[in-house]
């Protein structure tokens, strides 16, 4: 039978002791979890590095779609909380999030939208064009990674703390992303960014085990 809390005086030091026991284990079970999940979602991306510049341009695809959802769900946020700065900083995020996925996207990705959509493939080729003549140095491996680097950094930027576990986990996933870039654009070939995206992965996994035990820890009752 669970302690009993004290009549008065608040709970006994039993009933913390086992409260506190109880955070403890649920907030191992998720650390574990979580480690599993970062494992599990590296894997996939592993996948996709494997293919070379090639895959590496999907993740990059797919990190772009997750910036500009976040990024807008951000908007309203601090619009509601009149958060300036991060408001415009998330506007941008936008507009770079965009930009790098047309740059990335797969030729497929837009074959498979059909007809329905030519009004804005047009507008989408203009706008690559314009990057083609203003950016020039979007159209350099080594460049389109700085930019998606940069993009990493201002989510970073934003962190509200460091429990603001989605903005870290997308800035630093392209971060990662630009430094693959960085790597593949030196010449070095897959197998080396499959090492350094192991490590990292590895990491990932042990940062966010840490994480949840820190926060859970900090949830947990103190002693008498």
């Amino acid at each position: 039978m669970a302690p009993k809390e004290a009549a008065a005086g608040g709970p006994s030091p039993e009933f913390q002791d086992a409260a506190k026991a109880e955070l403890l284990r649920q907030g191992a079970e998720a650390a574990e979890q979580a480690k599993a999940k970062a494992e599990e979602m590296g894997n996939e991306m592993l996948k996709y590095i494997e293919q070379g510049p090639g895959g590496i341009r999907v993740l990059a695809a797919i990190a772009s779609m997750v910036s500009i959802v976040k990024a807008g769900l951000d908007v309203f946020g601090n619009v509601l909380s009149l958060k300036v700065v991060t408001l415009i900083i998330c506007l941008y995020q936008i507009i770079f999030g965009f930009t790098t996925l047309l740059l990335e996207a797969p030729a497929e990705w837009w074959e498979e939208s059909g007809s329905a959509l030519d009004g804005i493939k047009r507008k989408i080729s203009k706008y690559t064009d314009l990057l083609e003549v203003q950016a020039k140095f979007l159209l350099r491996m080594e460049g389109r990674g700085a930019f998606i680097f940069f993009q990493g950094t201002l989510w970073l930027a934003v962190m509200t703390g460091i429990t603001d576990i989605i903005t870290l986990a997308v800035g630093a996933f392209q971060i990662f992303l630009g430094i693959l870039y960085g790597w593949m654009a030196s010449g070095r070939d897959a197998a080396g960014c499959i090492s350094v995206a192991k490590s990292g992965i590895q990491k990932a996994g042990a940062a966010a085990k840490g994480q949840y035990q820190a926060v859970d820890g900090a949830k947990a009752p103190a002693g008498p």
